[in-house]
């Protein structure tokens, strides 16, 4: 939501401000384009659940991301003034060089949907659910999804009239839902793939449940996951192949039937929930079994993984008015490689908060670090902190658990004017800097930005 301050500069600005989104905000770097962007931070959003994508606001709130998983519902061209071709174009015309990836799950479905017209009929016409047992009798759900069964996406099941597996037909009704009318997609982001399967239940059709742990049951799992991808590319040939390897790092599994599969992969929750590998939830508690080291490793594990590590997003969930942690999670990620997203406990997958760091509130672009000095950091710098340079200023993170820290860095350098946290953003050159546990900072090279030339945009107010 604006403030009236932001709409004024939307009515007299807009012009400028569109011009300068669609400099400033670059696709994944190296995603395999001439000239991918290499700078520095790299933003991004899993909003897959705002109903409102047709509002020019939010879609405004979206352009200024380099990396967006959207998901439509497939009748919102019947349900919405405008369609899904032109809410991505409108986006792009913003930002043009913004990466937008479509959700879509495909093991659980809904039963019956008007959402999903169709989906929930053919799976029960050709059997096509996860049973409890054998071809047909109760379908596999999740605990309190009254409305959801689970899908049989492994190459078990049968082929309907046309000859088409489950895969095979979901998409190419993905296709037509979404990729058909329009070519401003980059690519399509896949929920749920993971190492093994979510629920226990009869996968092979053999009258006897099957159980997640079995090795060879989450073998056929990882099948049906990578045959839907493979069709997915050659429907959709030259277009980013997305998936939820959330728990990829767990595992560290080498499965050959997702190596060099996927284009990039979302880090659901890294920190700030429960099953994150950090180990701190949103509320302050801890799951006493996660560390800052267990979620660089996996973050470095499912880095790997990947055709490209700028693929990855890195997500945290919190508080958005709690500036410490989140300036803990965003340096995180930028001692790798990876995009960051930011989710809001408040707004969940329905809104983007926006924060200083991003763009210096307000005085600079959304690439004022630049290009990387030092590679992605894999061991501390001194006193257990850990630091990355880069063209334009240094980020420093001290790891929970480190104790509060002490460190001196070169001449040089000083903290930005922030608004939101004005005591730790007080604009001050820096050679000695006291970080909290768990805590970061972001310094700014002296003398590189001059904000007095860089045009203000609009506030958001972080949802």
């Amino acid at each position: 939501m604006y403030t009236y301050e932001a709409r004024q500069f939307f009515k007299d600005m807009s012009i400028v401000f569109l011009a300068l989104a669609c400099l400033t905000v670059p696709k994944i770097a190296g995603a395999g384009e001439p000239g991918a962007d290499e700078r520095f931070p790299r933003l991004g959003t899993m909003l897959i659940a705002n109903r409102q994508l047709g509002d020019a606001a939010i879609q405004q709130d979206i352009a200024r991301l380099d990396y967006a998983v959207l998901q439509f519902l497939a009748t919102f061209d019947e349900w919405h003034d405008s369609t899904i071709a032109q809410v991505l174009a409108n986006i792009r015309s913003m930002n043009p060089q913004i990466t937008l990836l479509q959700y879509v799950a495909i093991n659980e479905q809904f039963l019956d949907s008007d959402a999903w017209p169709g989906v929930g009929a053919k799976l029960t016409a050709e059997t096509w659910w996860l049973y409890e047992s054998g071809s047909s009798g109760p379908i596999v759900r999740g605990e309190g999804r009254t409305t959801q069964g689970e899908a049989n996406y492994t190459r078990f099941g049968p082929r309907d009239s046309n000859g088409l597996s489950y895969p095979e037909w979901f998409a190419d009704w993905s296709y037509q839902a979404y990729f058909k009318s329009t070519s401003d997609w980059d690519g399509i982001y896949v929920d749920n793939f993971w190492v093994r399967p979510r629920h226990d239940g009869d996968w092979n059709r053999d009258g006897i449940s099957d159980s997640q742990g079995n090795e060879t049951v989450r073998r056929w799992h990882r099948e049906g996951m990578a045959d839907f991808i493979r069709i997915l590319s050659a429907k959709l040939p030259g277009k980013l192949m997305m998936g939820n390897i959330g728990e990829w790092g767990r595992f560290r599994d080498a499965s050959v039937e997702y190596q060099n599969l996927l284009d990039g992969g979302f880090l659901e929750h890294y920190i700030g929930q429960t099953f994150s590998p950090e180990g701190r939830i949103w509320n302050g508690e801890t799951n006493n079994w996660g560390s800052w080291d267990e979620m660089m490793e996996r973050y470095r594990w499912s880095s790997s993984r990947v055709k490209n590590p700028s693929g990855i997003l890195f997500d945290q969930l919190g508080l958005a008015d709690d500036y410490q942690s989140f300036r803990y999670g965003f340096a995180s990620c930028l001692m790798g490689d990876a995009h960051y997203s930011f989710t809001s406990k408040s707004a969940f997958y329905k809104g983007i908060a926006w924060f200083d760091e991003y763009d210096l509130a307000g005085t600079a672009t959304t690439k004022w670090l630049g290009r990387a000095i030092d590679p992605p950091q894999t061991s501390a710098w001194t006193e257990g902190v850990y630091r990355r340079r880069f063209e334009n200023g240094m980020v420093l993170v001290n790891p929970r658990g480190n104790g509060d820290r002490v460190v001196i860095i070169e001449s040089g350098y000083e903290r930005f004017a922030g608004t939101q946290d004005p005591e730790t953003n007080n604009g001050e050159p820096v050679t000695t800097v006291r970080l909290r546990d768990r805590d970061a900072i972001f310094l700014v090279r002296s003398g590189n930005l001059d904000p007095a030339k860089k045009p203000r945009p609009p506030v958001l107010q972080s949802n």
